[in-house]
């Protein structure tokens, strides 16, 4: 888990955006979990996290992230290829049951995410073009030769999906937590979202405190130690 919290502070310090670093670190630390094949969490709560915490830390980031599509946003990039990560986990659980309206509209999600244009991200674009050629045709009169393709090779592709999104935008890992690692991540984000309501309540603290506090918030122990000692020195 150690290794986890790190990769959200380094993926989130590499991303240049107006919002408050704080709120940054929320959202990635929330995206994988919201989008995790295995979780058996709250799913609506879950679904919410990445924009919960960060939202409460920061007014602008709602508006900035869902103003509109903005494929030069880094947010918006990475929420949409999650996104269609999770289309795939969907596909493997309603392709495991009869066919039904949910597996079809699940499967042009899927196409519909994969036809989005980054095109200030060619190479980007080149391997999800390269993943969209790879899927049988969708198309309605062919849906069920999608569906035998998928059975066969849905979790191949969503592998080669997941190995695109960590080349390009380090993003997709898997990060195989176990049952009690999902646990200790539920009781530290409800812990650090507890923190920012007491900070946005009536309770006084100065605002050296306060900024103290956000600047740590879901980062490693680690880094919290080194900008201790810091200060210290």
């Amino acid at each position: 888990m150690p290794h986890f919290l790190e990769w959200v502070s380094e993926k989130s310090s590499l991303v240049e955006t107006p919002c408050k670093p704080s709120a940054i670190r929320a959202f990635y630390f929330a995206l994988p979990l919201a989008h995790n094949e295995d979780f058996d969490f709250d799913e609506e709560f879950y679904l919410n996290l990445d924009i919960d915490l960060a939202g409460v830390l920061d007014d602008y980031f709602n508006e900035y992230l869902n103003l509109e599509i903005d494929l030069n946003n880094p947010l918006d990039i990475d929420y949409i290829l999650n996104s269609t990560l999770k289309s795939t986990f969907f596909l493997n659980e309603v392709f495991s049951n009869a066919f039904s309206d949910e597996a079809l509209e699940c499967t042009f999600r899927l196409i519909t995410s994969l036809e989005i244009e980054y095109t200030s991200f060619p190479n980007l674009q080149r391997s999800l073009q390269h993943l969209k050629d790879q899927l049988a045709d969708p198309s309605y009169g062919n849906i069920g030769k999608f569906e035998r393709w998928w059975k066969a090779n849905g979790r191949a592709w969503t592998r080669r999906l997941k190995a695109v999104m960590i080349e390009h935008r380090n993003i997709g890992h898997d990060w195989q937590f176990s049952d009690a690692q999902l646990q200790l991540l539920h009781h530290y984000y409800n812990a650090n979202k507890l923190l920012v309501d007491c900070l946005n309540s009536d309770c006084y603290v100065s605002r050296e405190v306060r900024q103290g506090i956000e600047d740590t918030l879901l980062l490693p122990m680690s880094e919290i130690e080194k900008r201790q000692q810091g200060r210290v020195g």
